[in-house]
């Protein structure tokens, strides 16, 4: 079991617009957790399987625009083929949480977020000489 939490309080220290000098900074979440886990089964199975936290964040300089926090769950199934060869599959955000990786905003005029990506796979064929 691995997890992790981290605390960040990133705030604007100095600027052009003195108006933003100790406000949170853009895009920078206060917390994120994350939780992962694996298991090894006999015949060379291994599953694993966890998510990741991020709480809500400010998109812009003068903490006016926000985007809201998300949880994406993960999971993973390997298969050691030979005493080298291992196959993983990946599922990622198995449940296509609609979910924002990066804000920007200056204006109603001029603003944008990155949506995450969405429900996904991937597949790794491991080849240790």
């Amino acid at each position: 079991i691995f997890s992790r939490y981290t605390y960040l309080d990133g705030r604007t220290l100095a600027s052009g617009t003195p108006a933003y000098v100790g406000k949170v900074m853009p895009n920078t979440a206060h917390d994120a957790l994350n939780l992962w886990t694996e298991y090894e089964l006999p015949g060379g199975w291994e599953v694993g399987g966890g998510g990741n936290w991020l709480s809500s964040r400010f998109a812009d300089s003068a903490e006016s625009a926000h985007v809201p926090g998300y949880v994406v769950w993960n999971a993973m199934v390997s298969y050691r083929a030979t005493p080298r060869l291992r196959l993983q599959l990946n599922g990622l955000n198995l449940f296509n949480r609609l979910y924002y990786d990066g804000v920007y905003y200056t204006s109603a005029h001029e603003n944008h977020a990155v949506p995450g990506a969405g429900r996904s796979v991937a597949l790794t064929v491991r080849w240790e000489p």
